[in-house]
């Protein structure tokens, strides 16, 4: 709570009921409500995102002073895997509001780039942020496409990070026989070893 003993969670739905700017931008980089509100898990903790979305759903295609929806910083958040459970819930909660407006408006937000050409998505898996990511592209996956700055797309990321799932998953060099297991087969290979080396002490002496 604050100190007028509102509720966090229920402080832009107090605020507009008095008369407050749904869309005001604070001076720090033209954060809007609905962006400051997926900064934080209050709205998770509580469940009442939908509610702080239904109040505020006119600003959600704004952005900051730096290009970034609101969906670009719920996938910064994601910097700290503690939040990803809060980052997919809130972009559920969101998409799903833009899917009642109109679908042109998903495809609009998820394909929009800040200032470093970077989409949502993209921040999202740089971030490892997977399930978030995924369901990004779901809805729009023409955004996996769109390169940043840097010449990067988040369909990159996702085949490099398939690339070293692969790489980790060693095959065993030959195949195992019907009811062989790894462990007896490691264990003929050493008494294979150790009969050869016998062999060759034997012929030595």
């Amino acid at each position: 709570r604050d100190v007028t003993g509102v509720q966090t969670c229920a402080l832009p739905i107090y605020l507009l009921a008095r008369g407050a700017t749904p869309a005001a931008q604070n001076d720090v980089s033209g954060e809007t409500p609905l962006i400051r509100a997926v900064l934080f898990t209050n709205n998770y903790d509580k469940q009442s995102f939908p509610k702080v979305v239904a109040a505020l759903q006119n600003t959600i295609t704004e952005r900051d002073w730096h290009g970034a929806t609101v969906f670009h910083h719920i996938a910064e958040t994601a910097r700290s895997r503690s939040k990803w459970s809060c980052a997919r819930y809130y972009t559920e909660v969101l998409i799903n509001k833009l899917l009642e407006m109109g679908p042109t408006f998903v495809q609009a937000l998820l394909t929009t780039q800040d200032k470093h050409h970077d989409t949502a998505v993209l921040c999202a898996i740089r971030n490892n942020c997977v399930k978030v990511a995924t369901f990004l592209l779901n809805h729009c996956p023409e955004a996996g496409d769109i390169p940043n700055l840097k010449g990067e797309t988040a369909n990159e990321y996702f085949r490099s990070m398939s690339e070293k799932r692969q790489s980790l998953e060693q095959p065993p060099s030959s195949p195992l026989r019907p009811g062989e297991t790894f462990g007896s087969k490691r264990h003929g290979y050493r008494s294979k070893r150790n009969s050869h080396k016998s062999t060759i002490s034997r012929a030595a002496s």
